[in-house]
């Protein structure tokens, strides 16, 4: 009994039936799976009102907040929760702006107390190799001069910890020499990068106050490498769906586009459904009077 199960099944049921065997010989079909995925992720957050489901959620942290910035996690989409820890350990929900609000409101940024407001913003990215060894960064051969306080620092191989920060200039001051980091690990000689996605917050953080929360991530991409992700253990027909809609698209066939989007539709509704239905099942009604 045929079944999707992986990248593999899925791959081979767009070629079954689209009766193209041809679309799998040119790599076509992983065109329509990448389309596919995204038009699942995007419909999801449509139908459920700009929020995903419990299927695309992970935990954030907990993490220490460093130079006023701590790193957005691979494949973030939206957030469900963020919370923030004061010394005391109380959890204090955070309240999610634009950057630009955040600026206009809380234009100082140097210490202040304990942060209400988190925001996601884009650093200068540059590009230069770098060694990392205790909590000391060495940074040669440096695209573009711009590393400042606050730059998270990563690196393609994994090899650097997440959310490392700089945290103050040594004998570099944007470009090549030394910056003080805040996790100690030790890295041998790698391209790395500086910059990108980050969480900034107001007010600006006057201690390493710890983060933590749940978002809803982009799945990961299914290949030859990545067999499996939520979409094709969980929701297997949904996908097969949506990627014959795509495929549909590529061979200019309205009829197979119609006769796929319909059931497509009808199945992100069931899955959202099914979600609500999950998040609501244990809770007990209650009805206030008066």
């Amino acid at each position: 009994m045929a079944t999707i199960i992986d990248y593999a099944s899925l791959k081979q049921a767009v070629s079954d039936f689209t009766h193209r065997g041809d679309l799998a010989t040119g790599n076509y079909i992983d065109y329509f799976i990448q389309a596919g995925q995204e038009r699942l992720t995007k419909d999801i957050f449509e139908a459920n009102f700009g929020n995903g489901i419990q299927l695309m959620e992970q935990a954030y942290g907990p993490y220490p907040i460093s130079a006023g910035v701590l790193q957005v996690p691979s494949g973030w989409l939206a957030p469900k929760l963020m919370t923030v820890a004061d010394g005391s350990s109380q959890q204090f929900t955070l309240i999610f702006k634009a950057a630009a609000w955040l600026y206009d409101n809380y234009p100082l940024r140097q210490p202040q107390g304990l942060p209400a407001y988190i925001a996601r913003d884009v650093q200068p990215a540059t590009t230069f190799t770098g060694v990392m060894s205790g909590t000391t960064l060495t940074v040669s051969a440096i695209t573009t001069p711009n590393l400042v306080v606050g730059t998270v620092i990563d690196d393609a191989g994994g090899n650097v910890a997440f959310n490392t920060v700089i945290t103050a200039f040594g004998s570099g001051s944007g470009g090549n020499g030394t910056y003080t980091i805040n996790n100690s690990q030790s890295v041998s000689s790698e391209p790395m990068t500086g910059g990108g996605n980050v969480f900034v917050f107001g007010p600006y953080a006057d201690s390493s106050y710890s983060v933590s929360g749940t978002f809803y991530a982009q799945a990961a991409l299914l290949s030859g490498s990545s067999t499996t992700n939520w979409m094709v253990l969980s929701a297997p027909n949904t996908l097969l769906q949506a990627c014959m809609v795509e495929a549909g698209k590529f061979l200019l066939d309205d009829v197979m586009i119609a006769r796929w989007n319909t059931p497509y539709q009808d199945s992100v509704k069931t899955l959202v459904d099914r979600d609500k239905a999950e998040r609501w099942a244990s809770s007990t009604m209650q009805i206030e009077l008066g």
